[in-house]
């Protein structure tokens, strides 16, 4: 039988919600984005783009509509729902449950939620190593500009005292099922955050079935009246990174699979750190910089070996005339190894102005590698408001760096969008 939580519930649950509930918000909007994309020449990952599917032309639209409701003096509920289309030469459409759970404050100092939530427990702006229950964040769209992060399907409960809470989340993925899984295994999480001489600061555990342990602490500090000083720091027992290391096939005469796990086991320990400030000026210009030491990244050795093995299959590729192990590596690489944020050290800049003439506002994202094969990604947005309703957007994003770096392994190089949302 069909889930009940895989259908379109919005529609179902407006009209009952605005009948029994004290207070209800009701907010949507629609929005269409054509965007190129610029297919790069010089990665290695050409033999494979045609089974890659990439489309230089693309068009993205959605409808999404948000409903919160209060049910009392203790209940209330949130739900958000996105209906998704993506035509690359031909459509794909979903609906997403971005958020559906029940809140409800036991007493003043108890909060018990169930449900799909999006939830945010790290202070970094673009990187949050212990955002342990945080959608995963792109440090290129920190902002989630096209409203698409989903939360985890969870239980909660939030204990408060004064200046001190402490949180307890208990997460299974894929409770509601609308075709996207809600994290990556059972999940049991914890933070304990206080306020001492104007810090903000907490401490946070994670243990996730199949993944690494996580611990770790951060803290924000509000200087003056603009100037926010944040800083986070997590240690990950064991690892997530799938290694470099070819697999021989059968005769030895070279790899049948691009991958296998180097470093697994609970007695390898990771450190991650992010520092950074956030600074708002009074006339509306705003500075972001960030510096983030993934510890669990790939060293230059590894990246060098990676690289490697991505131009000998791309040698390979196409030389037996049908899809073979050199193909296959360079797929699985692309799916797993492609997401950005591989290596060690990386620098986040970020400059906004709204608005910076007339009604035009600009945003621009700056990331980029520290390491030996450094490269980086821009990405420049300009937005306007268009009368009440609609706000219209053109946006560029470009890697660049030396070869092998990177960003310049990526078969994407960069990509131009112009955006129109009409808000209700």
């Amino acid at each position: 039988m069909k889930s009940l939580w895989s259908a379109p519930w919005l529609a179902l649950l407006l009209p009952a919600a605005s009948a029994v509930a004290a207070d209800v918000d009701f907010r949507a909007f629609l929005e269409d984005e054509p965007r190129y994309s610029f297919v790069s020449s010089t990665s290695p990952y050409q033999p494979v783009l045609g089974l890659m599917d990439l489309s230089d032309g693309s068009n993205f639209a959605q409808m999404q509509v948000r409903l919160d409701g209060v049910f009392g003096p203790k209940w209330r509920a949130s739900a958000t729902g996105a209906l998704v289309d993506l035509y690359d030469g031909s459509h794909s459409s979903r609906f997403l449950t971005r958020e559906l759970y029940v809140d409800c404050s036991a007493t003043d100092a108890i909060n018990i939620f169930a449900g799909r939530r999006i939830l945010r427990w790290g202070v970094g702006y673009a990187l949050n190593p212990t955002g342990v229950v945080d959608p995963h964040r792109n440090p290129t769209d920190p902002d989630d500009r096209l409203n698409l992060n989903i939360g985890r399907d969870v239980i909660g409960l939030d204990l408060t005292r004064g200046s001190q809470s402490f949180n307890l989340v208990l997460s299974q993925p894929n409770l509601i099922s609308d075709g996207r899984v809600s994290g990556e295994g059972a999940q049991a999480a914890m933070r304990y955050s206080f306020l001492v001489h104007g810090i903000d600061a907490a401490v946070i555990g994670s243990w996730v079935s199949g993944h690494p342990d996580r611990a770790g602490c951060n803290a924000t500090f509000v200087v003056g009246q603009g100037l926010e000083i944040h800083a986070e720091w997590a240690l990950q027992w064991g690892s997530d990174a799938l290694g470099l290391q070819p697999v021989p096939g059968p005769s030895g005469d070279g790899p049948r699979s691009l991958f296998a796990r180097l470093r697994t086991g609970s007695e390898h320990r990771f450190q991650s750190c992010v520092a950074g400030i956030n600074w708002t000026h009074s006339n509306g210009w705003n500075f972001v910089a960030e510096y983030y030491r993934n510890g669990d990244g790939l060293t230059d050795d590894e990246w060098n070996r990676y690289v490697g093995f991505l131009d000998r299959n791309e040698r390979m590729a196409g030389q037996d005339g049908a899809y073979g192990p050199p193909e296959m590596n360079l797929l699985l690489s692309a799916k797993e190894m492609t997401g950005g944020n591989l290596r060690r050290n990386y620098a986040f800049l970020r400059i906004s102005k709204d608005p910076l003439v007339r009604d035009f506002s600009v945003d621009m994202l700056f990331l980029g590698s520290l390491d030996g094969s450094s490269g980086g990604v821009g990405v420049v947005e300009i937005y306007r408001p268009i009368g009440r309703f609609l706000t219209a957007s053109f946006r560029v994003t470009q890697c660049f760096g030396p070869p092998g770096s990177e960003y310049r392994v990526l078969p994407v190089s960069g990509s131009v969008s112009l955006g129109l949302r009409a808000n209700f």
